[in-house]
């Protein structure tokens, strides 16, 4: 690891006081891949959390991503360690087990997704395809937009779950092609941008006649 990325990787992962309680700031160092420092040093999220656990910690804020916290809720909080993420949103986390000790400040996707959904329709698109990352941020908002359309009147045309780390989208986007949607709602992280740039050679993408 060179001197810059391991001044990166320390800015991603803190632990200070506060009113005497010990807090470890648990930030993804990249969605649904790396999770702060210690597994940019090659450490598993398991091993990261359990670092964190060692130092005595009393709160854990984060993981940023839902899949990681679904991965370690029970190593936290079974240790009677708090646990609060400002981005989880998804809706599995509503029901986990956590005897209390998990929080979030971000609304789950039920919320989300009715919104979605609500608007894709009040801008008078029925005909709706759906290209969603295959996680459970993906999966939880992926099925309460569709509960969203469906439930009001609209119809899925077209539902399309990729691999995140696929390195060529054009056939994941040739299927919604092929529906003739009339909207595409895309929920997705930064390959987004790759997935948009293919709607828009295969000719379905924004601004796109």
């Amino acid at each position: 690891m060179t001197d810059s990325t391991e001044r990166q990787a320390k800015s991603r992962q803190s632990r200070t006081k506060a009113g005497g309680k010990q807090i470890a700031v648990m930030l993804d160092a990249e969605a649904r891949v790396k999770l702060e420092a210690w597994v940019a040093k090659g450490f598993s999220i398991a091993q990261t959390v359990n670092r964190l656990l060692g130092k005595n910690v009393d709160v854990i804020i984060g993981a940023a991503s839902s899949g990681v916290t679904l991965s370690t809720l029970d190593l936290v909080t079974s240790n009677g360690v708090l646990q609060i993420s400002p981005a989880n949103t998804s809706p599995e986390l509503t029901t986990a087990p956590d005897s209390g000790l998990y929080w979030r400040t971000a609304p789950s996707d039920v919320l989300q997704g009715a919104f979605v959904g609500s608007l894709v329709l009040q801008d008078g698109y029925t005909k709706v395809a759906i290209m969603s990352l295959q996680d459970s941020y993906g999966d939880g908002l992926n099925a309460n937009v569709t509960k969203a359309i469906t439930e009001g009147g609209g119809e899925i045309v077209a539902n399309v779950v990729y691999d995140p780390k696929s390195a060529d989208f054009s056939a994941d986007v040739a299927k919604i092609k092929a529906a003739g949607p009339e909207a595409i709602v895309l929920i997705g992280f930064d390959e987004s941008a790759q997935i948009i740039t293919e709607l828009v050679k295969q000719g379905i993408g924004p601004n796109v006649s």
